[in-house]
């Protein structure tokens, strides 16, 4: 088989979160690039093996991996701080940065 990756994907819908159950399984290792690009394919299979039959089913597996990605994702941050210079300031805000998760 000629499988970039092979995944199994689980996805449970409770009414408590918004937040699929995602597991993988017999991950196969190769990515192509081009240049600073990098592609990844993904076979995404029930956990029994079937594949993915209905197109709702596409589109709701499609809308929780964009969610996914979409929470990992940093568009970047600015800040404009004001004050007098300090010894220890620059390591103060990159603290409370890190303990807020920044």
């Amino acid at each position: 088989r000629d499988y970039e990756r092979v995944h199994s994907v689980l996805l449970e819908s409770r009414d408590d979160t918004t937040r699929p159950i995602v597991t993988v399984q017999n991950c196969v290792e190769k990515v192509v690039s081009d240049g600073p690009d990098a592609f990844q394919e993904y076979y995404i299979r029930h956990m029994d093996g079937c594949p993915v039959n209905s197109e709702a089913e596409r589109q709701r597996i499609i809308h929780y991996l964009e969610a996914a990605i979409e929470r990992r994702i940093s568009e970047g941050m600015r800040l404009e701080l004001c004050s007098c210079d300090r010894v220890g300031l620059l390591s103060d805000v990159t603290r409370i940065f890190r303990e807020n998760g920044l």
